[in-house]
């Protein structure tokens, strides 16, 4: 086994192409380390650190990234929230699944003009896919709404007899 410390005096000042030197290199040495060990360790895989993939995720990000930044280009997209209008409410959704175990959630939250939450829910989806957590979020909301608009629906006619 190669020590690091003696390869790392031989490549540090090396360049390995017209935008990546050793020093540029380095993060990414270890981020290919850390990825292979996770994927043996966690995913019982049998993968090696390949130097020509990490030299390539490197001049990747140079070009993606670093370049862009340096031109004062940004393809950064804000988004801000926008409030619904007064008296009326804002529904944001979600589900997600383990696509190894099948394990699943799904949630909703209901939103006023300002933010505040009004309603919420969330619950365990067993045996699912991301899609199908998604769904059953939305179904769920779809149902509470409507409770909520037939609720409604029957105080103002109660009102209107008043």
């Amino acid at each position: 086994m190669v020590h690091w410390e003696q390869t790392w005096h031989k490549v540090k000042n090396m360049c390995f192409n017209d935008v990546i030197d050793g020093k540029s290199l380095l993060p990414f040495c270890f981020w290919s380390l850390w990825l292979s060990r996770k994927n043996n360790v966690f995913d019982k895989k049998k993968n090696c650190t390949h130097v020509r993939e990490t030299i390539a995720r490197a001049t990747e990000y140079y070009h993606v990234v670093v370049h862009h930044r340096d031109k004062g280009e940004s393809n950064a997209i804000h988004i801000k929230w926008e409030p619904p209008p007064n008296r009326s409410y804002e529904l944001n959704t979600d589900g997600a699944a383990c696509h190894k175990t099948g394990v699943g959630g799904a949630g909703g939250v209901f939103r006023n003009n300002r933010g505040d939450c009004v309603l919420g829910h969330i619950r365990g989806v067993p045996d699912t896919t991301s899609i199908e957590a998604e769904l059953h979020s939305l179904w769920q909301d779809l149902k509470i709404a409507l409770d909520i608009t037939s609720d409604l629906y029957k105080s103002a006619l109660i009102l209107n007899k008043l």
